[in-house]
């Protein structure tokens, strides 16, 4: 399955994140030319190509689309996967914080989206369709309960709900606006994921849990095995759509 992306340039934001990092590894085993990006430097070798590179950057940005690898390739699709997120008080939110969220959550997928689209029209070989995949989150379409934090545990922002509740707003609109350009826009929406590398609180994880009706979060590759699924072409006759991954939450 998905054997159709083999040998397709794919860009990947956020690509050394819990998330992007297990998509990068998984894309590269199937023949894919992974084009990583992220503000943190990386090692892996199993990136075509890697740019430490702020997304929000939007001069930083055009350098990565005007390089010659990227010229070259004329990349198949991309992943707006990189993200960020505050987690003091609202009572405490600075102007600083606020606006961060937003360039990352909001501004960058904007941003690399443009340029997508614009290498796109440069193609010479514009009939392929081609893919994007925006990463939101749950906290896009329901509030967190904050029932199950502890005072240790890191709770989740109003402004990161909402950039990435503006996210889905996005893919439908730039899922209209680039259908004749031949480029599908989609979204997968994560409930809570556990973090392997850095382990969320046993209580929060039952308490978590508990609200789930599959009664457990999410493992890694139950995220990006969708991904991949909007990527490929055994999607071809989705675009515009958000498809979540929350084992039932939003359902109750």
């Amino acid at each position: 399955m998905f054997c159709e992306l083999s040998g397709k340039a794919i860009i990947v934001t956020g690509a050394n994140g819990q998330v992007g990092k297990v998509l990068s590894l998984k894309l590269h085993e199937l023949g894919v030319k992974v084009i990583g990006l992220d503000i943190v430097e990386s090692s892996e070798n199993h990136f075509f190509e890697f740019f430490k590179v702020d997304v929000s950057d939007e001069e930083a940005i055009k350098k990565v689309f005007d390089s010659r690898v990227l010229q070259d390739l004329e990349p198949y699709g991309l992943v707006n996967n990189a993200g960020y997120s505050i987690f003091s008080d609202f009572h405490l939110r600075s102007k600083e914080d606020f606006f961060r969220t937003l360039e990352v959550n909001l501004w960058a997928p904007f941003l690399l989206t443009r340029e997508f689209s614009r290498l796109n029209e440069k193609s010479e070989s514009p009939p392929i369709w081609r893919s994007i995949v925006n990463v939101s989150s749950i906290y896009g379409m329901l509030s967190p309960d904050f029932r199950i934090y502890d005072t240790t545990d890191r709770r989740n922002s109003e402004i990161y709900g909402s950039s990435k509740s503006g996210l889905l707003q996005m893919t439908r609109y730039f899922s209209v606006a680039l259908a004749d350009k031949k480029i599908r826009v989609n979204a997968v929406i994560p409930g809570g994921v556990f973090n392997d590398a850095h382990p969320q609180s046993d209580q929060f994880v039952q308490r978590y849990s508990d609200r789930v009706p599959m009664k457990r979060m999410a493992k890694t590759q139950e995220v990006v095995f969708p991904i991949m699924f909007l990527l490929s072409d055994t999607s071809s006759y989705i675009t515009g759509s958000t498809l979540v991954i929350d084992g039932g939450l939003s359902a109750m």
